[in-house]
C-alpha cells in the first residue's frame, strides 16, 4: 500500500499509530473479558487460555512483533499513543484481579496471594514470555511460561 493511500485515511503518523493501538487493545480486551465471563470453566483453564491465545496469535504472526503494545510503545514518540497503551495496561490489572479472585473463591488458587501483586506479576510474565518467544522464534514458550505461572498459583 502506498503512503498516499495510508494518509488518505489517516492525517498523521500519530493518528495511524493510535488506530493500530486501538485495534490491538480491542482484540485483547475482547479476549480477556470473554474469558473472565466464562465462569463455567475453571479459573486455571481460563488463565491458561490467555497464554494459549497469545501464543496462537504470535504463531500466526510468525513470531514477529512480540507484544504489539510494547513494540508500538517503543517505536512511537506520540504522547497520545503512549498514554493510551499505559492506560490499556493499567486497565488489565483489575481484569486479572477478578480472575484471580474467582480462582481463590473456587479454592483453585492459594489463598495467601496478594491479588494486586499477582495480577501485576501475571501481566509482566506475559510480556516476558512474548519477548522470549519472539527472540527464540518459538511461540510455545508462551504456553510453557503460562503453565509455570499457574503452578505458582495453584494450591498444593
Amino acid at each position: 500500500m502506498s503512503k498516499s493511500n495510508i494518509y488518505y485515511h489517516f492525517t498523521s503518523k500519530e493518528e495511524l499509530a493510535l488506530a493500530v493501538a486501538e485495534h490491538w487493545i480491542e482484540q485483547h480486551e475482547t479476549m480477556l473479558t470473554s474469558l473472565i465471563l466464562q465462569t463455567n470453566r475453571s479459573a486455571e483453564e481460563r488463565m491458561l487460555e490467555i497464554f494459549h491465545a497469545l501464543s496462537d496469535d504470535l504463531r500466526d504472526r510468525s513470531c514477529q512483533g512480540g507484544c504489539p503494545f510494547l513494540s508500538l510503545y517503543m517505536q512511537t514518540h506520540s504522547s497520545t499513543v503512549r498514554t493510551r497503551i499505559r492506560r490499556f495496561f493499567s486497565e488489565q490489572i483489575p481484569l486479572i484481579e477478578q480472575l484471580l479472585k474467582q480462582g481463590m473463591a473456587s479454592n483453585e488458587f492459594r489463598s495467601d496471594l496478594s491479588v494486586k501483586e499477582t495480577a501485576s506479576l501475571f501481566i509482566s510474565t506475559i510480556e516476558g514470555a512474548l519477548m522470549m518467544a519472539e527472540t527464540s522464534g518459538d511461540p510455545q514458550v508462551v504456553c510453557e511460561t503460562g503453565q509455570a505461572m499457574l503452578r505458582l498459583l495453584l494450591k498444593p
